[in-house]
C-alpha cells in the first residue's frame, strides 16, 4: 500500500517510486557538505605525480614516491575528519 499520494511526488521522484518504497529518501540521508569537519594536516606530496600520503604513514626522513620513485615534498593539506 504506497502512503504518499502521487499528485505530491515530483517526476523524478515518480520514476524512482517502486513497491510503495520511496528509493529518494534512501537515496538523500547523506549530511551536507557544510557539516563536514576539515583539518589541517601534514602530507607527503610526489613533486612528478599526483601521489600523496599523510606524515602518520610515512616512517622515514627523506621518502620517495612508492608510484614513480621521484622526490617527495612535505606540505599542508584540507582532509575532512570525519
Amino acid at each position: 500500500m504506497c502512503l504518499v499520494s502521487f499528485e505530491a511526488l515530483s517526476a523524478s521522484t515518480y520514476s524512482r517510486h517502486r513497491g510503495g518504497i520511496l528509493v529518494s529518501y534512501f537515496n538523500n540521508r547523506r549530511k551536507p557538505s557544510s557539516e563536514y569537519v576539515y583539518a589541517d594536516t601534514v602530507i607527503w606530496q610526489c613533486s612528478r605525480c599526483n601521489c600523496w600520503s599523510r606524515k602518520e604513514f610515512i616512517y622515514v626522513d627523506d621518502p620517495s614516491c612508492p608510484m614513480c620513485k621521484s622526490k617527495m615534498n612535505q606540505e599542508a593539506k584540507l582532509i575532512r575528519v570525519d
